[in-house]
């Protein structure tokens, strides 16, 4: 047992005095020197490519917060943009709504219009039918009162042959100023020719009383007459104000034309606006979204920040990436540059600005449509003004023809009247031959021959009957002043026959007004039409407009319920930021004091493992150094180890390891030094 103790503590001074000898080796210390230096130059690189990684991610940590604050006024320009779009589509939601009104007044009064005018076309129709059957009668009047007016001229001529041959028979002068004498002369020598002349004076009786009549006719002819020359001038100066109407209607109808037609093309406009606006928005939502997931992932980058450096360029890179395609269209291909991005912002920006002066543009030609629409209102209302006008000439119209048929109705009872008297002329003329008792003589005599005989028989009688002839030339001188009389009537009826006739074309006239007056309707329904095919399109572009503005709203709502979310996202990275960067700065001190204590200079220049397995290995030294020292000074201790193994293998190495392990996943050198030591001790 002593052999034993003694050779082990020969062992321990060997050990001793080699550890001794390897401290007080200059060499060996320069090695160390040299190594703790090289040690030393590799974690001061390490550490300033850290501090320049450091400042790098600072700088993309400061451009993403001005990234973010950009956004932040983009988004606050959208949400401006979105207020006044919504301002915008509020107005034009009222303005839609007085238009449906007025479109609705419309409709109605168009029907009533419609009423209007197939009652005037049916009215029309019937005056039309009415002026044929009055036209076909009249030129049965004319050429009825054109053979009475040839007989009459006959029996005109007739009787003044008549007269003058009585006249040279009873040798009286032909002259108006002659004496009245009784009819009782003649009934002394032929009583027949007495009771006839006394027929005769009673058939003048009559026809007295027939002219008086004839008479009172007349002058309710000439009151009509003036009557019917006022309405001329009327009709006259309607027809004119008529036609400058048909004027100013035809212009209108050009306008409205072309103001559909500008309203038309402005309508396409509006709806390819519309289209480019919900795409630019659907555009602008997808930004949104792809913002809030860049965010995410800055989150997540943010909390992984002191494992993960590296992923952060990579990830930096993506979401360039991914923001340039989504900013980048088919038609063009935007690169993942801040620059190119900015570019395409500010152009999207531009863009949204054209597209606000655009609905300021619609916002003017929808005031000019709906100015517009209020006058072509205003024009209905005169056409409806101006049909009732039309409506009461065409009242006073039929009541004119109703009077010139009770005028053509006079006028035939006057042509009959006219027979009768012929009737009478000539039965008149058989019963002076009868009463002259030429009834065989003139069967078969014509009038004119039975005139001629009448006229002989009449100077036979003047011959034989000299002394009474003053009574016979009254009688004649009275026949000839109702003759005269009842020319000037049928001159006053040709006159009023004249008249009749141009009663007749202001008729005409009036007629082709009311076909310019379908034609014109038939425009206005046209019109109408158009109205409608605008209205529908209005009632499409308000649905749209309303669909729009709903999608608009909700999302308005979600993009600020993100935009609420990402800001609070954003607050809590900037608080992890300040709380990395503590911790960081924390870091950084630890190891300058650490690079102090190990005495080296420029701590940037050597790895934390260099640093670490040279503390480490100093550890390892001053505790086996601690060990065998007190080994030494305490012989107790001494013949402890050497009842025991070696104190340095079984403490803590074990536990040390496998938390360097833990700590930091290399193998350290220092272990395996020792255990080439304690290996090499019993070859000693």
């Amino acid at each position: 047992m002593e052999e034993e103790k003694s050779k082990d503590e020969l062992k321990d001074w060997k050990v001793y005095e080699a550890l001794r000898e390897s401290e007080m080796d200059p060499d060996l210390g320069n090695d160390i020197v040299t190594a703790l230096r090289s040690d030393l130059a590799g974690l001061q690189y390490k550490r300033d490519k850290l501090i320049s990684e450091n400042s790098d991610l600072k700088n993309q940590m400061l451009s993403r917060d001005q990234r973010i604050l950009e956004q932040q006024v983009e988004i606050d320009h959208l949400r401006e943009q979105n207020a006044r779009q919504n301002a915008i589509i509020s107005s034009l939601k009222k303005k839609i709504q007085d238009l449906e009104e007025i479109n609705r007044s419309f409709q109605t009064s168009q029907g009533r219009s419609e009423l209007t005018v197939q009652t005037l076309q049916r009215d029309n129709r019937y005056c039309e039918e009415k002026i044929k059957d009055l036209e076909k009668k009249l030129r049965s009047l004319e050429l009825d009162c054109h053979n009475e007016e040839q007989q009459k001229e006959n029996a005109r001529c007739q009787f003044h042959d008549l007269i003058r041959r009585l006249s040279v028979a009873l040798d009286v002068e032909f002259c108006d100023t002659t004496h009245t004498h009784s009819p009782e002369s003649l009934i002394i020598k032929a009583a027949e020719l007495v009771q006839d002349i006394t027929r005769l004076k009673n058939r003048c009786m009559n026809t007295t009383e027939n002219l008086s009549t004839i008479e009172q006719d007349l002058r309710s002819c000439r009151d009509s007459l003036d009557r019917a020359n006022a309405d001329k001038e009327i009709l006259q100066r309607q027809l004119s104000s008529q036609l400058l109407d048909m004027e100013r209607l035809k212009q209108e109808k050009e306008s409205l034309a072309v103001s559909n037609r500008v309203l038309d093309r402005e309508l396409h406009e509006a709806r390819e606006k519309l289209s480019h606006c919900s795409k630019n928005l659907n555009v602008v939502t997808d930004n949104v979204n792809q913002n809030e997931s860049m965010i995410i992932q800055l989150k997540e980058d943010l909390r992984h920040r002191d494992e993960k450096y590296q992923r952060l360029q990579t990830e930096f890179r993506n979401t360039m990436e991914s923001i340039a395609i989504l900013l980048s269209l088919p038609t063009r291909f935007v690169e993942a540059h801040e620059s190119t991005i900015k570019d395409r912002i500010r152009e999207i920006l531009s863009d949204n600005k054209d597209r606000s002066v655009q609905l300021e543009a619609l916002r003017d030609k929808l005031n000019l449509e709906s100015q517009q629409l209020g006058r072509t209102a205003h024009m209905h209302d005169q056409a409806s003004t101006r049909v009732r006008i039309l409506e009461d000439e065409r009242n006073m119209l039929e009541a004119k023809v109703h009077k010139l048929e009770s005028e053509l109705n006079a006028l035939e009872l006057s042509r009959d009247g006219l027979r009768k008297d012929k009737a009478n002329f000539v039965a008149f003329l058989e019963r002076l031959s009868r009463t002259l008792n030429m009834d065989e003589l003139t069967q078969d005599i014509g009038i004119d021959l039975h005139t001629e005989s009448i006229m002989h028989r009449a100077e036979q009688l003047a011959r034989l009957e000299s002394d009474k002839i003053v009574d016979k030339t009254a009688v004649v001188y009275q026949l000839q002043r109702r003759i005269r009389i009842l020319r000037e009537q049928l001159q006053r009826k040709d006159l009023h026959l004249d008249l009749l006739r141009r009663k007749l074309s202001v008729q005409i006239t009036s007629l082709e007004r009311a076909r310019k007056i379908e034609e014109l309707q038939k425009k206005l329904d046209e019109a109408e039409l158009l109205r409608t095919r605008y209205n529908r399109k209005v009632s499409v572009l308000k649905d749209q407009v309303r669909a729009t503005g709903e999608t608009f709203e909700q999302e308005r709502t979600s993009t600020e319920h993100q935009i609420s979310v990402l800001r609070d996202d954003l607050a809590r990275a900037k608080e992890a930021l300040v709380e990395c960067q503590r911790r960081e700065a924390q870091l950084q001190s630890f190891r300058h004091s650490i690079a102090k204590l190990l005495g080296i200079l420029v701590p940037s220049s050597v790895s934390d493992f260099e640093m670490v397995s040279r503390l480490q290995k100093l550890i390892d030294a001053h505790h086996d150094f601690t060990i065998v020292s007190r080994r030494y000074d305490d012989p107790a201790l001494l013949r402890a180890s050497s009842r025991s193994p070696p104190p340095s293998r079984c403490r803590t190495r074990t536990p040390d390891r496998s938390l360097r392990y833990d700590d930091s996943g290399y193998a350290d050198p220092a272990f395996d030094l020792e255990d080439d030591l304690y290996k090499a001790r019993p070859a000693l």
